[in-house]
C-alpha cells in the first residue's frame, strides 16, 4: 500500500485492522510516540518497517528529524535518515548526509556530521567525519577526524584540526593529535588536549615587556587528568629574570567553593637577579637564586566522600622568601602578603561550630602567631526552647605563642640587655569563655526592645613575653547591653517613573539605640596575641563578635543611628534593555527592591577602650542604585568632636553607563588628620569606550592628589579579529621615591568560543605580576 503525503500515524491506524500480529505493535509504539510524515510512505507489518522519501519530517518526543529519505524500525527502534539530513536535538542542530537515530536509547551516530555549540548554537562549530553520542541526554559525543572554528564563515580565518574528538557536554572537549591553523596555514601542533567547558583554560601565552622582568613569554596549558582534577602547567621566560615553571591542580569537586578548597599549586623560579624591586632603595636580605612556592588548601569530609558535618581544612602555604609574592604574583602579595598555615577539624551543628585548630610556622621569615592547638565551640544564637529567651557564646583554650620572623629576632640579639623582657616571644596558654542571653520583646506592636546580659572569663597560664615574675592571670567579663529600635513607613504608590525605575516609593526610617556596658579588667603587663588589627571604621560593640579577646577591655558605649531605605517594585522580567528603564511591574511576580539607604550613627562614649573620646565621628553609608546601569556609593565619617583622634574619612564612587558603547567608573578616597595613617586623597577611575564594531579602548588610572603622583595607568586597544580579540595594552606603575615599572603586552582571546577555547590571554599572570585593577 502507498499512501501521498500522509502521516505514518494515520498509516499505522489503516495497517492495524489487517491479521498481521506486527501491525499492533507498531500501532501502540508510532501512535504514541513518533509522527513520520513524507511525499511517499511505506509500511511492511511482516518486519516492521516503515519507508518515507521525499520531504521527510519525523517529530519524536522533543526531537526533530528531516531528510530526504528515512526507514524506521519499530522492532529495535532504529531511525536511519538519508539526504541533507538534520537533527535538532536539545537545542542544537547536527547535519550531515546519513544519520542513525534510536527512539528508545536516544543515541546518534552517522558520518560527516556538521553542528555547533557554545553561547547558543552554531557559537562554535565542528565537522567530524564520524559521530555517535551515548545516552538519552547526550552525555557525550564521539568524533572521529574533526574540525572546529568560532569564525561563521564558509572559509574560517581560524580553525583547528584533530585526528579524534570527544564531547562530554556541559563539561569538557578531549581532542587528540590536534593541528590550528591560522587560514590555511598550520602554526601550532598538540598530541594531546582536554578543554574543559566552563573554564577559559587550555592552551595560552602572553608576550610582553617588563620592566622588572624584562622580555617575557607566559605560557599556560590546561589539561584534565581522569574526571577528578583540572591541572594548568606553567612555563615561563623572563628575559631579566630567568626560567620558571610550575602547576595548579584544581579538584572539580571543589572548583566552585568560595574558599577555593581542593587546590594544590606549585611554582619554581630560576631568578637571576633576585635583588630587583620596583620600591625604593634596595633589599636588605639577599635572595637566593633558587625560588619557590607551594600551595595546599583542601578539605576532606569525615568519613566521606560525601558531604557531612565533620571535615579537615588544610592551609598550607611555603615560600621560599619574603619577597617571592611580590615579584612573581603581587596581586596575592597585596591581597594577602603572609598567608596563614593550619590544619583544622571541624564540627557544624545548627546550634553550634566546634573547631580543634593547629596553627603553625612554616615561614620563618613572618612573624606567626601559633595554636598548637586551640579547641573553640562557636554556640549561635538559638531559642531556649519554648521560652522567649535567646543564647549565643563562645569557648575556647589553647597554647598560643607569637614566633617573631628571623629579622626581629637578630634586632633583638643585638639590642641591650635592659631590653631582655621584649625579646621573649609572647606566648600564654589561654582558656576564655563568654555567655550571652537575650530577650527580644516588642511593646505596643511597634517598638523593639532586646536587653542582653553576659558573662565570661578568661585565664593565662604560663605567661611569657609579658612582665618580669608575672605569673598566672584571670581577667572577668560582665557585659550588659539594650537593643531599642522602631520602624515607621510612608508609601507613595502613584510614584512612577520608568527612567529611575520606580514602581511605586516606600520610605522606611528606623531609629536605632545599641548600649553596651562592658568591665572587664586589664592584668597590666599581660602580651596580646589576639589583638585589635588597625582600622578607620567603627568597633563592633557586640561582644561575641569580638574577636580580638586579648584586647578585650571596659567600655562604656552608646551607638546612636538613623536607618534609611527607600524602596520600590521591582519585576526583573520587565526590564527593556533597549530603552535601559523598566516597565510596569506584574503583580504576580514583583520583589521589593531597596533602591536607595541611608545610615547615620555616632558612638558617645562614657568610657572609650582606645582612644580616651567621648565623642567618635559621624558615620554615613549612602547607597543609590536605581538601574542596572548606574550605582553610587559613598561612605563617610567627620570629626564632630574635639579629640586629636578623631579624623576625617570620605569614600565616593559611582559607575555609569551612559549607553551601549562606554562605561566609566569613578572613585575618590580621602582621609586626613588620622592619628596613625597618612593623609592621602585618592582617585581612580576605569573607563571602557567601544568605539565601532571592532575597536574598544580602555584604560585606569590611579592619582595620588597629595603628593601629585599618577600611581597606576593602563591603556589598552581592543580589536575584533572575527574569531579573535587582539588587545595591544601598555601598564606604568610609579610611587613617591621607587623606580616604578614599565610594562607592554600583547595578547590573543578566541572571542566566540571562551569556554571551550585555546586562550592565549595571560591576564591573570600579568595581573598577578602588576598589580592591575582587571588587567588588560
Amino acid at each position: 500500500m502507498t499512501l501521498t503525503r500522509l502521516p505514518l500515524l494515520a498509516l499505522a491506524i489503516m495497517v492495524a485492522s489487517a491479521p498481521k500480529l506486527g501491525a499492533q505493535s507498531v500501532l501502540d509504539t508510532v501512535s504514541s510516540n513518533i509522527n513520520i510524515e513524507g511525499l511517499e510512505t511505506t509500511f511492511d507489518p511482516d518486519t516492521g518497517i516503515a519507508t518515507a522519501n521525499g520531504n521527510v519530517h519525523i517529530k519524536f518526543s522533543g526531537t526533530e528529524i528531516t531528510a530526504s529519505h528515512a526507514d524506521y524500525n519499530s522492532n529495535t527502534g532504529d531511525i536511519m535518515a538519508r539526504g541533507e539530513v538534520t537533527v535538532w536535538k536539545q537545542g542544537i542542530t547536527y547535519k550531515g548526509e546519513n544519520l542513525m537515530y534510536n527512539i528508545k536509547t536516544n543515541e546518534l551516530t552517522g558520518n560527516l556530521i556538521r553542528s555547533g555549540m557554545g553561547h547558543g548554537q552554531g557559537t562554535v562549530f565542528y565537522n567530524t567525519e564520524k559521530f555517535e553520542t551515548e545516552t538519552k541526554f547526550i552525555d557525550r559525543i564521539d568524533g572521529g577526524l574533526t574540525f572546529l572554528t568560532t569564525h561563521d564563515y564558509e572559509n574560517p580565518n581560524f580553525r583547528i584540526k584533530c585526528k579524534q574528538m570527544t564531547i562530554y557536554p556541559d563539561d569538557r572537549i578531549v581532542m587528540r593529535n590536534i593541528t590550528m591553523y591560522v587560514n590555511n596555514t598550520p602554526v601550532f601542533w598538540f598530541p594531546y588536549l582536554v578543554q574543559p567547558l566552563d573554564d577559559e583554560l587550555g592552551y595560552r601565552f602572553t608576550p610582553g615587556y617588563s620592566d622588572l622582568w624584562g622580555a617575557f613569554l607566559l605560557n599556560q596549558w590546561g589539561v584534565i587528568h581522569g574526571d577528578h582534577t583540572l591541572a594548568k602547567y606553567h612555563f615561563d621566560l623572563r628575559s631579566a629574570r630567568g626560567v620558571a615553571g610550575g602547576a595548579e591542580y584544581i579538584s572539580l569537586r571543589h572548583k566552585d567553593n568560595e574558599e577555593n578548597f581542593g587546590t594544590l599549586q606549585w611554582y619554581v623560579a630560576s631568578d637571576s637577579d633576585g635583588q630587583a624591586t620596583t620600591g625604593a632603595g634596595s633589599r636588605s636580605t639577599v635572595v637566593d637564586s633558587t625560588r619557590y612556592r607551594v600551595n595546599f588548601q583542601h578539605r576532606i569530609y569525615l568519613p566521606g566522600p560525601e558531604e557531612s558535618t565533620w571535615f579537615m581544612d588544610f592551609d598550607l602555604n611555603k615560600m621560599s622568601d619574603i619577597h617571592f609574592y611580590e615579584d612573581y604574583f603581587l596581586d596575592e602579595f597585596r591581597r594577602n602578603r603572609e598567608p596563614d598555615n593550619q590544619i583544622s577539624l571541624i564540627h557544624t551543628d545548627p546550634k553550634y561550630v566546634a573547631t580543634l585548630m593547629g596553627k603553625f610556622q612554616i615561614n620563618d621569615f613572618y612573624r606567626t602567631e601559633t595554636r598548637l592547638p586551640e579547641l573553640s565551640v562557636d554556640f549561635i544564637r538559638h531559642q531556649l526552647g519554648n521560652s522567649n529567651f535567646f543564647y549565643q557564646g563562645t569557648t575556647s583554650a589553647g597554647i598560643l605563642r607569637e614566633k617573631y620572623s628571623t629579622e626581629e629576632e637578630a634586632k633583638f640579639k643585638s639590642s641591650l640587655d635592659n631590653l631582655k623582657a621584649s625579646v621573649d616571644e609572647p606566648g600564654f596558654t589561654r582558656f576564655h569563655s563568654y555567655h550571652e542571653f537575650l530577650y527580644p520583646k516588642t511593646f505596643g506592636g511597634w517598638l523593639n526592645v532586646v536587653p542582653r546580659i553576659g558573662g565570661g572569663l578568661t585565664y593565662y597560664g604560663d605567661v611569657q613575653g609579658g612582665k618580669d615574675g608575672q605569673g598566672d592571670e584571670l581577667k572577668g567579663i560582665f557585659h550588659a547591653g539594650l537593643d531599642v529600635s522602631f520602624k515607621a513607613t510612608k508609601t507613595w504608590d502613584d510614584v512612577q517613573n520608568e527612567t529611575m525605575g520606580l514602581d511605586g516609593l516606600r520610605h522606611v526610617i528606623r531609629p536605632y539605640l545599641n548600649y553596651s556596658y562592658l568591665n572587664a579588667n586589664d592584668p597590666e603587663g599581660l602580651p596580646s596575641i589576639d589583638r585589635l588589627s588597625p582600622t578607620t571604621r567603627a568597633r563592633t560593640i557586640d561582644v561575641p563578635l569580638f574577636t580580638a579577646i586579648d584586647d578585650l577591655r571596659s567600655w562604656n558605649i552608646a551607638r546612636v543611628g538613623v536607618q534609611q531605605l527607600f524602596q520600590t517594585r521591582r519585576d526583573y522580567q520587565s526590564f527593556d534593555a533597549s530603552q535601559s528603564k523598566f516597565r510596569a511591574a506584574n503583580a504576580a511576580s514583583t520583589q521589593t527592591y531597596n533602591w536607595a539607604g541611608v545610615n547615620t550613627y555616632v558612638d558617645l562614649f562614657a568610657e572609650d577602650p582606645e582612644y580616651d573620646r567621648s565623642l567618635s565621628n559621624l558615620y554615613n553609608e549612602v547607597f543609590w542604585r536605581p538601574l542596572p546601569w548606574i550605582t553610587f556609593f559613598s561612605d563617610t565619617q567627620l570629626p564632630i568632636g574635639s579629640s586629636d583622634f578623631n579624623f576625617t574619612e570620605l569614600n565616593h564612587g559611582i559607575t555609569w553607563l551612559p549607553n551601549d558603547r562606554l562605561s566609566i567608573t569613578l572613585q575618590h578616597q580621602f582621609i586626613a588628620d588620622h592619628p596613625f595613617l597618612e593623609d592621602s586623597s585618592r582617585v581612580s577611575s576605569t573607563i571602557y569606550a567601544r568605539m565601532s564594531e571592532n575597536w574598544g579602548l580602555s584604560m585606569n588610572h590611579v592619582y595620588e592628589i597629595d603628593d601629585g603622583t599618577l600611581q597606576y595607568q593602563s591603556y589598552a586597544l581592543h580589536r575584533d579579529l572575527s574569531s579573535w580579540i587582539m588587545t595591544l595594552g601598555l601598564r606604568m606603575l610609579d610611587s613617591k621615591g621607587g623606580k616604578g615599572d614599565m610594562a607592554v603586552l600583547l595578547s590573543f582571546t578566541l572571542k566566540d568560543f571562551p569556554q571551550v577555547s585555546l586562550p592565549v590571554d595571560g591576564a591573570q599572570n600579568v595581573v598577578n605580576n602588576h598589580g592591575s585593577h582587571g588587567g588588560f
